[in-house]
């Protein structure tokens, strides 16, 4: 089944916020969200769609070596070897979705979906960028197994905690090996310049946590004790290690005023009102997203 982009314009958004799509993505973040609050990520059960899953991201990440990155002088963003990536992708990924497909009792007939969505998810080719666009497109595809499937709470639960972890292990990979460039960032003043999932997600997970205090979040001691088990806390100590050298209020302004709410559960609340209007509502996010018969434009 082929997919279509339908927001065009930034007068389509309206149409776009009242989609069976939009209400579905919006449906999975929300029992995820819910699915993994005060959860570790030790305590991700294993369940056969995650398997499945982080099966089919390790192939995706092995193809990056067979596409080592190009040498890039004094060039900062760009590596032109991200295409060669991309390319691959796009010749190999659709049977081991199919295998996917079959491994977790999906139609076959999902599978070009599917397979639209996690290209969508790890950047983009022409531009050799990535964004909270494409991070949208990895829960499109998310979406698209909760609309083919009856999932249960276990599989929830997985996907939040295993699976979203996986692919973020993917992207920050690519985000470095490629030199991708942030897509669409709002600069300093941005929540980060790739990712939200993570604080959206890591959030989740902290709340109930008193521990662990939101103003303790960048203490290096905390972070080192405590980034293997939170989402949250490894997107900040991936931050800094690219950032190096910079006190974190410069050049995480927005996360660090986050710091000082003292409550997770409204931190969590916070993060989920600004995914919707930072990155749903935003039409240089939204329009690429794709649209079919799982994640629908239009009620038939």
């Amino acid at each position: 089944m082929s997919t279509a982009r339908r927001i065009l314009h930034n007068t389509d958004l309206d149409a776009w916020k009242s989609s069976p799509a939009y209400d579905a993505v919006l449906s999975l973040i929300s029992k995820v969200n819910t699915a993994i609050m005060e959860k570790k990520l030790s305590q991700s059960p294993s369940t056969q769609l995650d398997e499945c899953i982080s099966t089919l991201l390790n192939h995706m990440d092995r193809f990056i070596d067979q596409n080592p990155p190009n040498e890039m002088g004094n060039q900062r963003y760009g590596n032109p070897a991200f295409r060669a990536y991309f390319a691959t992708l796009q010749a190999k990924l659709a049977p081991l979705v199919a295998e996917l497909a079959t491994r977790a009792k999906l139609s076959s007939d999902t599978v070009g979906e599917l397979t639209c969505y996690l290209l969508g998810s790890v950047g983009n080719p022409v531009r050799i960028d990535y964004g909270t666009g494409h991070e949208l497109s990895f829960l499109g595809f998310l979406a698209s197994i909760d609309q083919a499937t009856t999932l249960s709470q276990d599989d929830y639960v997985a996907l939040g905690l295993s699976v979203v972890t996986r692919y973020l292990k993917l992207v920050r990979r690519l985000q470095i090996c490629y030199s991708l460039e942030p897509a669409g960032s709002h600069g300093v003043w941005g929540l980060d310049d790739y990712q939200f999932i993570p604080f959206l997600f890591g959030s989740a997970q902290l709340v109930g946590q008193t521990q662990i205090v939101p103003s303790a979040a960048t203490n290096p001691t905390v972070l080192l004790s405590h980034k293997d088990e939170y989402l949250y806390l490894q997107a900040i100590d991936f931050i800094i290690s690219i950032k190096k050298g910079r006190h974190f209020g410069e050049y995480s302004p927005m996360l660090h005023d986050i710091s000082a709410i003292p409550d997770w559960r409204r931190i969590n609340r916070g993060l989920f009102k600004m995914y919707r209007e930072e990155v749903m509502h935003k039409f240089p996010v939204v329009q690429h997203f794709e649209f079919g018969k799982l994640l629908k434009w239009k009620l038939e």
